[in-house]
């Protein structure tokens, strides 16, 4: 429910990233607000476009793609000269990144990404430039979770019965 969400936001703001700041900022205009924001939204984020809302997370995700290179890069052996470090950094590519990285990287802006995706549905006029990458980049976040639940459902069904 649009409410609840919105009271979720305000009440957990400094653990959902608001505090970050937002990469798209330079492509909205000043002070824009959507005609679709409802007014209980902006005590949580100004507005309720997938470019102001979720921006933030991109920051994250970009932060955790620097991460990841940076312990895949560590584990070679031509740029990591220290044994046990390497070792260590191997096993921190195998169990956390190899098979974790898409799982990490989406399931913590799953909730924003999907409901500020389909709320991005709502107001589907676009005035400037960014208005096509608003639409575009929410469409296409809310259809890689949707693609995250469906990779989750068929190895869960895949893997039901040897775990």
């Amino acid at each position: 429910m649009p409410y609840n969400f919105s009271n979720f936001l305000i009440n957990l703001q400094p653990t959902n990233f608001q505090f970050l700041p937002n990469p798209f900022q330079t492509l909205i205009p000043a002070g824009f607000i959507s005609d679709k924001s409802l007014p209980h939204f902006e005590l949580a984020v100004k507005d309720a476009t997938f470019l102001i809302s979720s921006g933030h997370y991109f920051i994250v995700i970009g932060c955790y793609a620097v991460w990841a290179i940076l312990v895949a890069l560590l584990q070679n052996k031509t740029v990591n000269r220290w044994p046990r470090f390497r070792r260590f950094m191997r096993g921190v590519y195998q169990q956390r990144i190899r098979f974790g990285a898409v799982n990490e990287c989406l399931w913590f802006c799953f909730i924003p990404f999907t409901f500020f995706g389909f709320w991005q549905l709502r107001d589907l006029r676009v005035s400037d430039s960014w208005g096509y990458l608003n639409i575009a980049l929410s469409v296409l976040c809310w259809i890689m979770c949707l693609l995250l639940v469906v990779w989750g459902i068929f190895l869960a069904l895949k893997y039901r019965n040897d775990m």
